[in-house]
């Protein structure tokens, strides 16, 4: 049920992901790692108080013995911190939620930390040191066989190098373009490489490409 939530909710369709966490019991072992998928398709989605309002509810949870369930609260209020804008308190949370990863012996918990990290360090000046952590949330990401994640923090890699201009700009468009046609991209990152893509074409004076983006 958590990956239904999780694959509805980042595909936009947040009505349908909403029903299916409402038949979840309120005892549910899955119930963290449900709401935690259901709080990232708000926040992507703009709407960050309701994504609060879900963290708030398990914060109770925090005090729990260590395990898996402790890292789905960290990594939501971390999410929402990241789109409230509040950079320090989601780094904070993040470090949280990377902690309770390691302690849980959880390899796709850390990729999910690594990732908020990167967006983190970027959004706050430290761009090097953001894209070195994306790469290694890439690298970990494939040696776990975890595909789709790997394609979307490569596609969310170019994105940056494109926004930030790290490298030619010609190539960069041509990187972006190129990474978010794949089918494995998730929508959100999709809608932000395309945005990124038509600003950067509408900036160089090429309105037939920014139209097309």
């Amino acid at each position: 049920m958590p990956t239904l939530i999780g694959a509805l909710a980042l595909s936009g369709r947040l009505d349908e992901a909403q029903s299916a966490f409402r038949t979840l019991p309120d005892d549910a072992e899955e119930l963290a790692q449900a709401r935690f998928f259901l709080v990232a398709g708000l926040c992507h989605a703009g709407h960050v108080r309701r994504a609060m309002r879900l963290v708030r509810a398990s914060l109770a949870d925090l005090g729990r013995p260590r395990g898996k369930r402790r890292f789905w609260i960290w990594q939501g209020l971390a999410l929402v911190r990241y789109f409230e804008g509040r950079f320090a308190r989601a780094r904070a949370a993040a470090r949280k939620a990377l902690g309770t990863a390691i302690e849980a012996a959880f390899p796709y918990a850390r990729v999910l930390t690594l990732d908020l990290l990167a967006h983190v360090f970027i959004q706050t000046g430290q761009v090097h040191a953001g894209m070195r952590l994306l790469g290694q949330a890439s690298d970990l990401a494939a040696s776990l066989g975890y595909r789709d994640n790997t394609v979307t923090l490569d596609t969310a890699a170019a994105v940056y190098r494109l926004q930030y201009l790290l490298d030619d700009l010609d190539r960069a468009c041509a990187d972006v373009r190129e990474a978010v046609a794949k089918p494995a991209v998730s929508f959100f990152t999709r809608r932000n490489g395309l945005v990124e893509l038509a600003t950067a074409r509408a900036l160089a004076g090429d309105a037939a490409g920014a139209k097309r983006a």
